[in-house]
Parts: structure tokens; sequence; C-alpha cells
């Protein structure tokens, strides 16, 4: 009877020092990292630096290999990790992360961008699903935005936080186009088609024709060259 008395009132004092979580990420000897290059960089430029981080990644202990992808955005990229199976190590994926934040993102070079480890769940989620997500809404957008670049930069002090990341940006460049309506109106144009040539000419992702080499088919789009798009005129 005095064990059991003793034991149950060693749970109290135990409870307090054992971790938890609502659903904790499982360990499927996987999980991806998104990176951030400052705005404006190059598709060219992302592209070698998460080949660059890809290779890094590859020297630690527990990764098989890791391929880096581009995402939607020119500065927005994916490095998929796939880690030697769970029965192999006694070290978990979430140690792995850390070896990967200790050992190369310290790297003075990589101080620009933003990173972030997104770990498999039961519960599914996306590459903006995160443990905790405060949320800053007010009427002004521009005021917004500054608090929560601010205060995100206060809550990476806190221990036990990773991956600290303010999901809006006021730096990225842009173009913005005025159109001389009534000059359009005289020659017929309307503005949406004033929008497409500019898109064309800029995203190059329309089809204007198709070439064929042997069996295979390819697609054919145009594009300005680059010079050019960093010209107004």
């Amino acid at each position: 009877i005095l064990i059991a008395i003793g034991t149950f009132a060693l749970t109290f004092p135990l409870n307090g020092l054992v971790g938890r979580d609502f659903v904790p990420a499982d360990d499927q000897s996987e999980f991806q990292v998104t990176i951030d290059t400052p705005p404006g960089t190059s598709v060219e430029g992302t592209a070698k630096i998460a080949t660059d981080l890809a290779n890094r990644y590859e020297k630690i202990r527990g990764v098989v290999f890791a391929w880096p992808n581009i995402g939607e955005r020119s500065n927005h990229s994916h490095i998929y990790l796939r880690l030697i199976d769970v029965s192999q190590r006694k070290y978990s994926n979430l140690d792995v992360a850390d070896d990967i934040r200790r050992n190369v993102h310290s790297d003075p070079k990589y101080r620009d961008l933003r990173v972030k480890f997104f770990m498999p769940s039961a519960l599914g989620g996306g590459e903006f699903a995160g443990t905790l997500q405060p949320m800053i809404l007010g009427p002004d957008f521009y005021r917004a935005a500054a608090l929560a670049t601010d205060k995100s930069l206060e809550v990476r002090k806190i221990k036990g936080l990773v991956d600290v990341i303010a999901d809006t940006n006021l730096n990225m460049p842009e173009l913005q186009v005025h159109i001389d309506r009534q000059r359009a109106s005289d020659l017929g144009v309307r503005a949406a088609d004033v929008a497409n040539a500019v898109r064309l000419m800029i995203a190059g992702t329309d089809q204007i024709s198709t070439y064929k080499e042997g069996e295979e088919q390819y697609d054919v789009t145009m594009q300005l060259l680059p010079e050019q798009q960093r010209d107004p005129q």
C-alpha cells in the first residue's frame, strides 16, 4: 500500500518533467525545409543556394539524400530530405533538424534566408502550418506587418522556439504600370489587353506554338530577355 501511495504521489512532480504536444510530429524518416531567399532573388540565384544547401545537408548524420525544388516564386524553394530508417538510428528526425540548424544555417552566408523545417504529422498540414501561429489583425496592413516583423525578432529569443518567421514581406520589388486610358480608348485597346501583353512578356507562361522533334513535342512560350525585363522602357 505504501509503495502504491508513493508511486501515485510521484506522478505529480514527474508530470511537470514530461514533454507533451497535442499531436507530436511522426518520425517518418523524411521531412522538408522551406527556404525564402531575399526578395528579388532570381530563379537561378535561388536554385544555386538551394543546391548548395542540399549538398551540405547530405553531409549531416542520418541524411540519405536531399533534393532541392524551386517553388512557385523565384525566391522560394523546398528541400526534401530522406533519412535512414528510424530502426537504424538512435536519434530522431528533430535531432537531425537541430544538427542542420547548428552546423549549416549558423553560417553567416545564410543569415539573410528565411528557413522553416516541416515535419510530417498525422493531421497533415502544409508548409505554413506551425505548432503555434499567433496572428496580428488590424485595419492598417502596413502597421500590422511592421508589428509582426518586430515581434518575431522578440519571440525568437524565447527558449524552446525554432523557425520563428513573420509570414509577411513588404520588400517585394514591383513595377506599376499606369495606362493612359484616354489614349487606349481612342485606339480601342482595353486595359485587359495591356495587362495580358505585359504578363506575356514577363511571365513567359503562355503557349504561342509547339515544336516537334522526332516523336517528342514541346510547347513554345515567349518571354523578354532578363535585361529587357529589368528595363522599365
